[in-house]
């Protein structure tokens, strides 16, 4: 069911209440768009503490914050249908982060979880990394547009040593810089569950080109490397790709709205054109 951008706002979504409590049918609900705040966020949990169908809930840009948010976490922990949770751009903070965290320990079916632009700093991204030392069922975290930086970046290469479960992991523009880049590469050198990596729009440059080619030779599970938006030049580019020889599963990078500028480089025309199999966007 797609309600989105209907104003449905708090009162809406009581009278919801009795309807998605009593329904055995429904398994998608997009709420995104709807001025839902603390009440609707309450409102919400009630229905997932009882609903046995909903798989699917998109609360993207509403404003439930840090205390909608635990309310939601407190369902979270008990509901045992919930495959993919939506919650971009609400203001939770490192604060709900909490909650949320605390929530992955003890749910053992959540999937996939969006957290775009939720102001998430360090201190946030330490309570994530804990959760999923714990976590082994989500597959998908969606963390982009937040504050996370190097020093959060550290809290997950640690927790992902030791998960073996999550396969995507989202991070664009959390200026993780080139001690964020270098800290990704140890995981990648270890890590053989991650299969999709999004570190869009971080600052990377050459420098942090050359480290993840360090890495290239000793993973074998990452297929999906997305560095769109960053400020990689041809010369990045081609030293990267002169050494995916001895990798044959990346077979996607994004490098798309960098410094790269083929014009007169028919040296890089030639190593790209032969390399095996690889889609490459510019």
């Amino acid at each position: 069911m797609n309600l989105e951008n209907n104003q449905i706002s708090d009162r809406g979504i009581e009278y919801f209440h009795d309807f998605l409590q009593l329904n055995q049918t429904l398994t998608t609900l997009d709420l995104s768009l709807n001025d839902i705040g603390v009440k609707g966020a309450k409102s919400l949990s009630n229905i997932l503490f009882q609903n046995k169908t909903i798989t699917t809930l998109n609360l993207n840009f509403n404003h439930i914050g840090v205390q909608g948010i635990q309310s939601i976490a407190m369902s979270l922990s008990k509901n045992q249908t919930l495959l993919t949770l939506q919650l971009k751009h609400n203001q939770i903070f490192d604060q709900g982060t909490f909650f949320i965290a605390d929530a992955l320990m003890k749910n053992h079916t959540l999937t996939v979880l969006h957290l775009e632009e939720n102001s998430i700093g360090i201190e946030g991204a330490q309570y994530l990394a804990n959760a999923l030392k714990q976590n082994q069922t989500l597959i998908e975290l969606h963390l982009g547009m937040n504050s996370i930086e190097f020093q959060g970046v550290k809290y997950f290469v640690k927790a992902l040593l030791i998960n073996q479960t999550l396969k995507e992991l989202y991070f664009e523009k959390n200026n993780i810089g080139l001690k964020g880049i270098q800290a990704f590469t140890e995981l990648l050198r270890k890590n053989q569950t991650l299969s999709t990596l999004d570190l869009s729009n971080n600052g990377i440059t050459d420098r942090g080109i050359e480290c993840l080619i360090s890495m290239l030779a000793e993973n074998q599970a990452l297929t999906t490397l997305n560095l769109r938006s960053n400020y990689i030049t041809v010369h990045g580019a081609m030293h990267f790709f002169q050494n995916l020889r001895d990798n044959y599963v990346l077979n996607t990078i994004d490098l798309s709205d960098n410094r790269i500028v083929t014009d007169g480089h028919e040296h890089f025309l030639s190593v790209y054109e032969n390399i095996r199999n690889l889609n490459v966007i510019f």
